[in-house]
C-alpha cells in the first residue's frame, strides 16, 4: 500500500511547469502538471512507474539527484524556456534513457525495497526537442521513500 502527499513548492522562484503531452513527467501517475519542487512521498516497498509525456520518438533521460530540488539552477540552451531544477554539485545521475513512443509517452518501471531509515532525492526528466536537440526539462519532484 502507497500513501502520497502532494505540497507544492514555492511559486515564487523560476520553475519548470509540466505540460501534459508536451513537457509533463509523473510518478505513480502522480504529478502531471505541477511545478518544479513538489514533494511526493511514497511507503516503501512498492513498484514506482516514472512516465513522461512529450512529442512522439523525442529522447528522454530520466535524472536523480541526491540533494533537494533547487528551481531555477540552470536556464542554459533550453527550449520553450524550461529550466534544470536539480543541483548541479553532486551532479545528478542518469537513471535511464529511452525514446518516447508513438504517442509520445516513455514509461519507466523500478521495483522499490523497503527502506529505512527514510531517503530524500530531487528528480527531473529532460527530452530534446527534435529537430533542435535543444533541452525541454519536465517539472522536477523531491521524492521521500519511508
Amino acid at each position: 500500500m502507497a500513501v502520497v502527499l502532494v505540497v507544492v513548492g514555492s511559486v515564487g522562484q523560476a520553475q519548470t511547469t509540466g505540460n501534459p503531452g508536451f513537457n509533463d513527467y509523473t510518478i505513480n501517475a502522480l504529478g502531471s502538471g505541477t511545478t518544479s519542487c513538489t514533494s511526493l512521498t511514497f511507503i516503501t516497498p512498492l513498484i514506482m512507474t516514472f512516465q513522461v509525456s512529450g512529442q512522439p520518438f523525442s529522447p528522454v533521460m530520466i535524472y536523480v539527484s541526491p540533494v533537494p530540488c533547487v528551481p531555477g539552477t540552470f536556464t542554459g540552451t533550453s527550449c520553450q524556456g524550461t529550466v534544470l531544477d536539480l543541483a548541479v554539485f553532486p551532479p545528478p545521475f542518469n537513471l535511464t534513457f529511452g525514446f518516447t513512443n508513438a504517442v509520445g509517452t516513455f514509461t519507466y518501471v523500478l521495483p522499490m525495497p523497503p527502506v529505512s531509515p527514510p531517503i530524500t532525492v530531487a528528480t527531473q526528466s529532460m527530452l530534446l526537442c527534435v529537430p533542435s536537440f535543444l533541452t525541454l526539462f519536465t517539472q522536477a519532484y523531491d521524492v521521500t521513500l519511508t
